[in-house]
């Protein structure tokens, strides 16, 4: 009797344990391991065990979550005293998440429902890391003489973008140069800016480049390929051209089913594009704050917060719009 009141209140009672075959994946990897349920002092009745997927992003000062997926085990079961059952786990991570980086980190949050009584968790923090074809790429730009910056594979409220400074090739004509990029079972889709440096001023440069699997598996072959793309880019610059122009690479036609929209190029299925609806509550968040304060410390805060709220959803209407137009512009390159 003793035991199992004690087990009803946690004392004692099963636990479970999400045991990984690793810590660290690539996008497009498989997780897999093992679902561990140890039973306690008494025997338990379990209605079942969930495992979410979770996503941390660090932004405006603040952390905010949101659940990538929930891998449910409905199944219902009973375990003895001191009994363990083991299930197998799996699932692959979808390539719109963001990588992990300063500020963005995944853990997965397993649970154990304990009928008529406290459920058992665990947390396991997982790397996301880019998958081959798009590692081939950044060890290009490394080739290349690039480094990126420290603000490199930040989320810019639509993608993941990846930074670079040159340090010897294009040094003098380039400041900088940014992509964004989707994967799919074919290649990689990039939308590249370049930041030449100008007289007095500088120039961005945009293209769009399609690098299919055959030249991203050979990394001489797409090292070159992309000197030859940045090289172009930047004499554009020089020249005094600001355009996006857009380019492909065996056969692969400009434009297929990806459309950059002013600086953020963001995109369906970009990486980091899982965490595009992110952005609006955490503006959401900081008014609220804003007007609380507001109305706290001025009588007439109101008005003014008021006035910031109009602002900020015909900033969202307008970004909205654009973003079904490009969803509405895929699907009819498609």
């Amino acid at each position: 009797m003793w035991k199992h009141l004690l087990a009803k209140l946690g004392h004692g009672s099963a636990r479970v344990d999400l045991v990984l075959e690793k810590d660290c994946y690539a996008l497009g990897d498989e997780v897999r391991g093992r679902l561990i349920i140890h039973g306690g002092e008494v025997e338990q009745k379990i209605n079942g065990i969930h495992v979410d997927l979770v996503l941390h992003l660090w932004a405006n000062q603040r952390q905010h979550t949101r659940r990538v997926t929930r891998i449910p085990f409905p199944t219902s079961f009973v375990i003895g005293a001191r009994e363990v059952k083991e299930y197998p786990f799996a699932f692959r991570l979808p390539y719109n998440l963001p990588l992990s980086a300063h500020g963005i980190s995944y853990v997965f949050h397993t649970t154990l429902d304990i009928a008529q009584g406290v459920d058992s968790s665990d947390s396991d923090p997982i790397q996301v890391v880019p998958p081959v074809r798009l590692s081939h790429l950044l060890q290009a730009f490394a080739e290349l003489g690039f480094r990126e910056k420290h603000s490199s594979r930040s989320f810019n409220g639509y993608v993941q973008e990846f930074e670079f400074f040159p340090t010897a090739f294009l040094h003098d004509r380039v400041k900088e140069v940014e992509f964004t990029a989707a994967v799919d079972d074919h290649g990689i889709r990039l939308w590249l800016e370049v930041e030449c440096h100008g007289y007095g001023h500088e120039r961005e440069i945009r293209r769009e480049w399609y690098v299919t699997n055959d030249v991203l598996d050979q990394p001489p072959l797409l090292t070159e390929q992309l000197r030859h793309m940045l090289e172009e880019m930047a004499s554009t610059g020089v020249a005094g051209h600001h355009t996006g122009h857009y380019a492909h690479v065996h056969g692969f036609p400009s434009g297929h089913g990806w459309h950059g929209h002013g600086h953020h190029g963001h995109f369906s299925g970009g990486i980091g594009g899982f965490a595009a609806g992110m952005i609006g509550g955490m503006v959401a968040d900081e008014l609220l704050e804003e007007a609380v304060e507001s109305i706290t410390d001025n009588d007439g805060g109101i008005a003014d917060w008021v006035n910031q709220v109009e602002d900020q959803v015909e900033d969202w209407v307008d970004d909205a719009g654009n973003f079904l137009d490009d969803i509405g512009d895929s699907f009819g390159d498609d």
